[in-house]
């Protein structure tokens, strides 16, 4: 299984590079908010920081619209919770579930990439 600090640096990797690939492809082709978020969450998460909604959103690079409806979801799988409303500063974490869930996911990446050969270099 994939080591928490592992995990976590993966997850920043994944994190910026949704951000950067608008660098080279236009937004309107990328949707995953729910990912993001769930990303996002994940790493504060391992670096003990409690995030506000809209910090949350920020670091996702989510709407607040966005944002707050992805949350809903999100929150009704139980794989987050708030302390109040997705708003302004409440406070949103991962819980047990969706960081098990997260690691998982991180566990299958690093798997996928010990097991492909390099990229070409271009």
């Amino acid at each position: 299984m994939i080591r928490g600090d592992e995990a976590a640096q993966l997850a920043r990797v994944i994190l910026e590079l949704r951000r950067r690939r608008t660098d080279h492809l236009p937004q309107d082709l990328f949707g995953e908010a729910a990912w993001g978020l769930l990303l996002a969450m994940f790493i504060a998460d391992t670096e003990g920081i409690r995030l506000s909604a809209w910090t949350l959103f920020d670091r996702s690079g989510t709407s607040r619209t966005q944002g707050r409806r992805w949350m809903a979801v999100i929150m009704e799988l139980g794989l987050a919770v708030s302390d109040g409303p997705c708003d302004g500063q409440n406070v949103v974490s991962l819980t047990a579930r969706g960081i098990s869930a997260v690691e998982a996911c991180m566990a299958d990446a690093q798997e996928l990439m010990g097991t492909k050969p390099p990229l070409a270099e271009t």
